[in-house]
């Protein structure tokens, strides 16, 4: 088995206020997490101090959190407050869950040198927002350290947008 000199620091950031299929995959992901190697932490924005449920349900789990401050859609100051939260938590690894994870992450992680994972669920375009978000999203996953597509099918649309990895791999 592989043996790390320090534990990795790992952060999963996702932006949500809901605890569905994803965010319960996070959590029991890092209830399970080898706690020898690793230090899990949940990250999330928290969109007008509005709770934030995946943020209490890791912490009802005994899982660290950090809550980042979103002001609006594209808030700069929120990308300044994830930078002092990498920072501070120290980091080690950033894995990024959607669209606004995957693009506020590619900038912050990338600034601080922190390797990422980014992960791909999927596309809705369900507004003018959401599609401007999911269009930058698209011009940075290829560059990450590593791709996880949640299934086969997302893998070929990525592909087909021309995003690939040297490291990809469906989940």
């Amino acid at each position: 088995m592989y043996q790390l000199e320090h534990r990795a620091r790992v952060m999963h950031l996702i932006a949500t206020n809901f605890y569905g299929g994803p965010e319960k995959q996070i959590v029991e992901h890092l209830k399970r997490i080898d706690r020898e190697s690793f230090e899990p932490v949940v990250g999330s924005f928290i969109e007008a101090g509005a709770e934030n449920e995946i943020l209490t349900r890791a912490a009802m789990e005994g899982i660290p959190t950090r809550g980042v401050e979103m002001k609006g859609l594209f808030d700069v100051g929120a990308y300044f407050r994830l930078l002092g939260a990498l920072r501070e938590e120290e980091v080690t690894l950033l894995c990024m869950h959607g669209y606004k994870a995957n693009v506020m992450g590619h900038f912050a992680a990338a600034s601080l040198k922190i390797p990422t994972i980014a992960f791909s669920r999927g596309y809705t375009a369900e507004n003018r927002k959401v599609a401007l978000y999911e269009w930058l999203e698209r011009r940075f996953l290829g560059s990450q350290n590593a791709l996880v597509a949640v299934s086969s099918g997302q893998l070929k649309k990525l592909k087909g947008f021309g995003i690939s990895s040297k490291k990809e791999r469906v989940v």
